[in-house]
């Protein structure tokens, strides 16, 4: 491990996923490409959440396959796959099959590409800096959400209708052009050797990991991050357009996106040790009621006040700059680093298993009840989920204040959640560091 993680090679890991993740969000318009080709509201649902069926069939063998070849290898791969979704999408007229196709490689690439860039940071810096180096290294998706919506924008004709093949065209293109910088920084990043040639491409060896290093109810944070999350990033350009928001002389959703991505960068370089010292449950829950706040947010936003996007983008920015970090750290905590990849991919997978049981569920809200009801039905699970999680966290604050009074801080803890008694799932023992923190 690096005695110097902030190194050249992080330097151009963090470009490298910047500029990934610009090309990515160019795509955030992606549900008003579903919309040029004749799909609905329900069909946009559909599409996002069968396109992300991929990602949660494959994640185990992606895990395996990132944990026997190592990152670079499966780095590179993320990329091609995403640049190959990107290409194939030009060739659609229609909402036939190879939609989703498409839009599955759009969703796959950006998982191996993602899970990577975790398990390279977690493998360069220490334990007690982790939740520290999720966070920073996610600051490059941020800074590209800044400009990436708006760039879109620009290309699409900042809301001019009817947008044209040729808008599409130009936007696709743009995203595939951009890819060549992330290709050149990943042949000069310098990676840890962590590879283990003995991991073989099975699902029951990924099962076996995930039971023996199982992270508890976490998971089904992750499971509503994910419902959440296709909110923004896939059905609000769709509810711009039907809601006829107008911003004149701007970008709507560009607008949403820099309020979005700017007060999240900010607050991720400010606190980006707060979690750890802190503790990480504390901070993810202050982040998920953001979060829940943001979706109700979006129902004041109306073609009278397109200026509340501002605010609806501001509470999103928050609730994304302080779950996300603590939300991955605490999924990795029980992994070794010679199993990562397994701990990052199943963090996803749930995250996967929300989008494509929620995009659906959302969109049929939406076309069947109004957008009102999605963005209650978002904000509610939100909450809900803080207040799940909150009920597991407090025996874990009760049992490590009581160790701190008995001077057992410095022992190893056995505790075992809640949620993981109840099921009868192994869990690995907890670290004598996070036993002297009070999270």
């Amino acid at each position: 491990m690096s005695t110097r993680p902030y190194d050249r090679s992080f330097a151009l890991a963090f470009v490298s996923q910047a500029i990934f993740a610009l090309a990515n969000m160019l795509l955030a318009h992606y549900a008003r490409w579903i919309g040029f080709l004749g799909g609905s509201t329900d069909d946009v649902g559909w599409i996002i959440g069968i396109g992300s069926v991929a990602g949660l069939v494959l994640r185990p063998w992606m895990a395996q396959f990132i944990d026997r070849v190592g990152n670079k290898a499966s780095w590179a791969l993320g990329y091609g796959i995403f640049g190959a979704g990107t290409i194939g999408s030009l060739w659609l007229y229609d909402l036939s099959w190879s939609v989703y196709v498409y839009r599955s490689c759009l969703v796959l690439g950006p998982a191996l590409v993602f899970a990577n860039s975790i398990t390279y940071i977690t493998k360069i810096f220490p334990d007690t800096r982790r939740t520290e180096a999720i966070g920073v290294m996610g600051a490059s998706g941020l800074a590209a959400m800044l400009v990436g919506p708006y760039i879109g924008d620009v290309i699409l004709g900042l809301g001019s209708e009817p947008r044209t093949r040729d808008d599409f065209t130009t936007l696709f293109l743009t995203a595939i052009g951009l890819m060549v910088v992330p290709f050149g920084c990943l042949f000069l990043i310098r990676v840890p050797d962590t590879r283990n040639r003995q991991t073989r491409l099975r699902l029951t060896d990924f099962v076996q990991t995930v039971r023996r290093y199982w992270p508890g109810g976490v998971l089904v944070v992750n499971v509503i991050h994910g419902l959440y999350m296709s909110v923004p990033f896939a059905f609000l350009p769709r509810f711009i357009d039907d809601a006829k928001i107008s911003i004149p002389g701007s970008s709507e959703l560009g607008t949403f996106f820099m309020a979005y991505a700017g007060l999240a960068l900010v607050l991720r370089v400010l606190t980006r040790r707060v979690p750890d010292r802190c503790g990480r449950r504390k901070v993810l829950l202050v982040g998920l009621c953001f979060c829940g706040t943001a979706a109700f947010s979006l129902l004041l936003v109306d073609s009278s006040r397109p200026w509340l996007l501002i605010v609806a983008g501001l509470a999103g920015g928050a609730g994304h700059a302080l779950s996300f970090p603590p939300l991955t750290s605490l999924c990795l905590e029980r992994f070794p680093a010679e199993a990562r990849g397994s701990g990052a991919a199943l963090s996803f997978l749930m995250v996967d298993v929300g989008t494509i049981g929620g995009a659906p569920l959302l969109g049929l809200l939406a076309e069947n009840y109004g957008w009102h009801a999605m963005f209650i039905a978002a904000g509610s699970a939100c909450f809900l989920s803080a207040s799940y999680y909150f009920s597991l966290s407090v025996p874990v604050w009760h049992e490590r204040a009581r160790r701190r009074r008995l001077g057992l801080a410095n022992e190893p803890s056995h505790e075992v959640a809640p949620w993981t008694k109840h099921y009868g799932l192994p869990v690995a023992k907890s670290s004598s560091e996070d036993a002297a923190k009070i999270h």
